[in-house]
């Protein structure tokens, strides 16, 4: 299931978490509740497909 079988779409949701151990695991999290793939880190963020971001 993705997120546009849920009956919504998300434009983009930021989560700061206090070090990248921290924004790994929330990222994981999110891929496996919203059956998204990881995005490619950028910087300081990881990525929970292309809208979600730790």
């Amino acid at each position: 299931m993705d997120v546009k079988e849920l009956g919504f779409e998300l434009a983009h949701i930021g989560i700061n978490e206090p070090d990248a151990a921290a924004g790994k695991e929330t990222a994981d999290t999110l891929c496996a509740l919203f059956g998204s793939p990881a995005g490619r880190p950028r910087a300081a963020t990881l990525w929970a497909g292309t809208n979600l971001r730790s």
